[in-house]
C-alpha cells in the first residue's frame, strides 16, 4: 500500500507498507521505492492508498538506508487483489458515514512548554511524540473572526492515524469537527463560506479530491466540483461568483476557474497551482513551474497580462494575498529551509516571517497585519501567528553619511547574476538595510532582501549592467554607498566574446593627448559588443598620476562600456608615494586586486602579480595570495580556467618574477589544473605560446606613444576558443 507518494521532485517515489495482505499499515516492514525524474517512469496514475507490486535494484544510500530503484515502467504493477481486500475488510468500516464526534481539546502539559521565537505567538498547542505526531500538512484559515484548521496525526514515519479533518479552533483548541465523511484538507474561509478539498473514499485509488463548501452558520455541506481529477487548494472570488482551484490531470497541475452559476470551467494556467486572489478579484497570483523550480506569477483577470514577480534559482510557492492587498505571503527555501516570507507589494521588499530560521509553511492571513502559518516547534508542528508591518526604510536625508563599506561587488569586480540572486558583502560591522539597482537611464529598482547579505532581483528588472546603491547601519548611524556598474543581470553560457586591454600608461598630467586616444580605444571596443572586458594592469606609469588617471579611466568606462569590466593591477599600479599605497588606493577605487568568477562553465581567475608596495618591475605574489590560489584551484577542480594577470609566469625567456623559485611554485600550482587560456601584459608586445597545455598570450600596449591602439579579442563558442586576434596582429592565431 503506497504512502508518502511524491511525483513532483527530482527524486520521486513512495513508501510501501505492510508485510502481509491484512496488515497494510504496518510500518515496521515498510520499504522505500525511489527513482529520479529523468528515468522516465510514469507513476502519475498512482497515489497514496494505491496498491502495487514493485521490483527493482536494491540500493543502500550514504546513510545506510536501503531502498528499491525500479528501472522501467513495468517494474511497478498495480495489485488489484490487495486493494479490493483492503476496501472490503478495513476501509469500509468508518469512512462512509458522517460521525458526530465528541469535541476534541488539546491541553497544555505542564511538563512541556511551547518555545516560540520572540515575534511569534501560538494559535494551537498541539503536542507530538516520536511515534504519534501532528503532520506538517496541518493548515489554518481565517476570515478575521473565526479560525479553522485541517489537522491530522501520523503514526511512525508514514502511516495516518486517522484521516485529516477540518476543525474550528477556539482559543487554540479543536472545538468542533465539520461533519464530512472522509479526508478534508486545504481549508479556505471567506466570510461564512469554508471551502475545502475532500474525498469520501481516501484509500480507493479511483476516488478523487473534489471541492466542497461548508456554511459555518447553517452547517450545510455542498459539493462544488465532481470531475474525475484531483482538485485541491480552492479560493472563491470576492463576489462569490467563481472558484479557482488547482487541478491535477495527466501528471500536470493546472489552475482552473469555475463559474458557480453555469459550472463552466476554464484553464487559467498550465504547470501551475496554489491560486490566490487580490481583494478586488482583478488579479490572480499562483505558483508556476519553469522547468527547474517554482516561481510566483501574477495574472490580471481582465487584461490577461502575466507578470513574474518572484523568479530565482530557489523555489517560491504557495502565495497568499493579504486582505487589503498590500502584501503577499509565500513559501521559499532561500535560507536552506522551507520558510514563510512576506513580500511588500509597494516596493517588493521581502522579509522572513521569523527572524531566525525555522521550518514554516502554509501561510494564511488573520487580518492585514497578522499572518498565520504552520511552524515546526519544540512540541512538533503547530499553527502560529506573527504581527507584520511595513519594513522601515532608511531616509535619504542629510543624516545619511557617505562611506565605502562594500567589499563586493565592486566597479572592477562586478557581480554576475544569471539566477536573479545577488550577494552583497560589506565590512563586518555594517548591517545592510536597503539595496537597489540603478540603470544608466535613471531607473531605480528596489531589491528584496531575503538574508543578511542576500537579495532577490525581481523579474521585472530587465537584463543589463547596473549600479548598486546600498544603505547600511553601524553603531546607530546610517551610511550610503553607490558602486557604479557593479551588477550584471543576464544569462552566461559557453559562447561569449572577451576583450583584453593592457598597459595603458595614460600619465595624463604629462600626456593629456592620451585622453582622446583612450576614448577612441573604448569607442572601437564598444563596436565589438563584447560580453566582458579584462584590463591586465599598468593603468598609469607612476603613483603621481594614480588619482588623475584612474578617475578618468573610471569615468570613460562608465560612459562607453555597457558590459562588465574586470581589472587587476600591474607593477606600475602598486607603487607607494609617501603615504599613498598603490594597492590600498586600487582597492578603494576599483575593488579587490585578485578574485575569481564564473562565466558559463568557464572559471576566470584574476591575479595580482604586483603584490607589493615597492613597485618591483618583475612579478611578486604574496603568501596570502598563493594560499588563495591553491584553495581556488582545489574548489574549481577539473573545470576550464581562463587566467588573467600582468606578468607572464609561463614565459621563461624573460625574467618576469623577482624570485625564480616563486615562478616555479606558480607553474607547479597551475600545472595540474585545466588552464585553457592565460592573458598577460607587461611586455608591450604581441606573443602567443603554448606552455603546459596552456595557451599563454601577451598583448600589446593599449595606447602606444605614437598613437597606435591595440586590444585582444577572444571569441569562445560552445566552450571552445575559435578566435584570438589583436588589432595589429603579428603572431595572432585564428582557430
Amino acid at each position: 500500500k503506497i504512502s508518502a507518494y511524491d511525483n513532483e521532485t527530482i527524486s520521486r517515489g513512495f513508501w510501501l507498507t505492510g508485510p502481509s495482505d491484512r496488515d497494510f499499515d504496518n510500518v515496521s516492514a515498510g520499504m522505500k521505492v525511489k527513482f529520479y525524474d529523468y528515468a522516465g517512469i510514469d507513476i502519475s496514475a498512482l497515489g497514496d492508498g494505491s496498491f502495487v507490486a514493485v521490483q527493482g535494484v536494491l540500493i543502500q544510500d550514504n546513510e545506510g538506508e536501503f531502498y528499491v530503484r525500479p528501472t522501467i515502467d513495468e517494474d511497478i504493477r498495480e495489485h488489484t487483489e490487495n486493494r479490493i481486500l483492503f476496501l472490503t475488510t478495513i476501509a469500509r468500516k468508518d469512512l462512509l458515514t458522517p460521525t458526530e464526534e465528541e469535541p476534541e481539546t488539546t491541553k497544555k502539559e505542564e511538563s512541556r512548554d511551547l518555545v516560540l521565537p520572540e515575534n511569534v505567538e501560538t494559535i494551537t498547542w498541539l503536542q507530538s511524540s516520536d511515534n504519534d505526531f501532528f503532520s506538517s500538512s496541518i493548515a489554518g484559515t481565517s476570515n478575521g473572526k473565526e479560525v479553522f484548521a485541517s489537522l491530522y496525526k501520523e503514526k511512525g514515519t508514514r502511516t495516518k492515524n486517522h484521516p485529516p479533518a477540518i476543525y474550528e479552533l477556539i482559543q487554540g483548541n479543536m472545538s468542533s469537527k465539520i461533519p464530512f465523511p472522509g479526508e478534508a484538507e486545504f481549508p479556505y474561509l471567506k466570510d461564512n463560506t469554508l471551502l475545502f478539498a475532500g474525498r469520501i473514499l481516501p484509500d480507493d485509488q479511483d476516488s478523487d479530491w473534489d471541492i466542497f463548501s461548508y456554511d459555518t452558520s447553517t452547517k450545510e455541506i455542498k459539493t462544488l466540483t465532481s470531475e474525475s481529477y484531483d482538485q485541491i487548494e480552492p479560493v472563491i472570488s470576492p463576489k462569490k461568483d467563481f472558484l479557482l482551484y488547482s487541478e491535477r490531470r495527466e501528471g500536470k497541475w493546472f489552475v482552473v476557474k469555475q463559474d458557480l452559476s453555469s459550472g463552466e470551467r476554464t484553464t487559467v494556467a498550465e504547470n501551475a497551482r496554489s491560486p490566490t486572489l487580490s481583494p478586488t478579484g482583478n488579479d490572480l497570483a499562483f505558483q508556476q513551474w519553469n522547468g527547474k523550480d517554482w516561481d510566483i506569477v501574477t495574472l490580471n483577470m481582465k487584461t490577461g497580462k502575466k507578470t513574474g514577480i518572484l523568479s530565482s534559482s530557489f523555489n517560491e510557492f504557495s502565495p497568499f494575498w493579504s486582505p487589503h492587498g498590500t502584501k503577499l505571503a509565500f513559501i521559499a527555501d532561500y535560507r536552506g529551509e522551507v520558510e514563510v516570507f512576506i513580500m511588500d507589494l509597494f516596493d517588493y521588499t521581502i522579509t522572513a516571517a521569523t527572524m531566525d530560521i525555522f521550518l514554516t509553511t502554509n501561510p494564511f492571513w488573520l487580518d492585514e497585519s497578522t499572518l498565520g502559518f504552520t511552524m515546526k516547534t519544540n512540541l512538533g508542528w503547530n499553527i502560529v501567528k506573527t504581527s507584520t508591518s511595513l519594513k522601515e526604510k532608511p531616509s535619504s536625508e542629510s543624516s545619511v553619511e557617505e562611506y565605502q563599506f562594500i567589499v563586493s561587488p565592486r566597479f572592477a569586480f562586478p557581480y554576475l547574476s544569471d539566477n536573479r540572486i545577488l550577494e552583497i558583502l560589506t565590512e563586518e560591522s555594517y548591517s545592510q538595510k536597503r539595496a537597489r539597482l540603478l540603470s544608466k537611464a535613471g531607473s531605480a529598482y528596489e531589491l528584496s532582501q531575503i538574508g543578511e547579505n542576500t537579495y532577490i532581483i525581481p523579474d521585472r528588472i530587465p537584463e543589463g549592467l547596473y549600479s548598486l546603491e546600498v544603505f547600511a547601519e553601524n553603531n546607530g548611524r546610517l551610511y550610503h554607498q553607490l558602486e557604479e556598474h557593479s551588477v550584471r543581470i543576464g544569462h552566461t553560457d559557453d559562447s561569449f566574446t572577451v576583450i583584453q586591454i593592457t598597459d595603458l600608461h595614460l600619465d595624463l598630467p604629462g600626456k593629456p593627448e592620451n585622453m582622446l586616444l583612450f576614448e577612441r580605444l573604448l569607442s572601437e571596443i564598444r563596436e565589438e559588443s563584447p560580453d566582458l572586458m579584462l584590463i591586465t594592469g599598468d593603468l598609469s606609469s607612476s603613483a603621481l598620476a594614480y588619482t588623475t588617471d584612474w578617475e578618468f579611466i573610471k569615468k570613460k568606462v562608465l560612459e562607453y562600456c555597457d558590459f562588465p569590466v574586470f581589472a587587476v593591477p600591474g607593477n606600475h599600479d602598486t607603487q607607494r608615494s609617501g603615504k599613498t599605497s598603490g594597492i590600498e588606493l586600487w582597492e578603494e577605487v576599483f575593488g579587490p586586486c585578485y578574485y575569481s568568477f564564473q562565466w558559463g562553465s568557464w572559471h576566470f581567475m584574476g591575479l595580482n602579480t604586483a603584490d607589493s608596495d615597492y613597485g618591483f618591475v618583475s612579478g611578486v605574489v604574496s603568501e596570502e595570495q598563493m594560499k588563495w590560489i591553491a584553495e581556488e584551484l582545489t574548489r574549481i577542480g577539473s573545470g576550464k580556467i581562463l587566467l588573467f594577470a600582468h606578468h607572464n609566469f609561463y614565459d621563461d625567456r624573460w625574467i618576469f618574477f623577482e624570485e625564480t623559485a616563486l615562478r616555479r611554485e606558480m607553474l607547479e600550482l597551475f600545472s595540474t589544473s585545466s588552464v585553457a587560456l592565460a592573458l598577460f601584459g607587461h611586455r608591450h608586445s604581441d606573443a602567443i605560446d603554448y606552455s603546459l597545455n596552456t595557451l599563454a598570450v601577451t598583448t600589446k600596449r593599449a595606447v602606444e606613444t605614437d598613437g597606435t591602439l591595440a586590444y585582444r579579442r577572444i571569441v569562445v563558442k560552445e566552450g571552445q576558443i575559435v578566435e584570438l586576434v589583436e588589432v595589429e596582429p603579428k603572431s595572432s592565431v585564428i582557430f
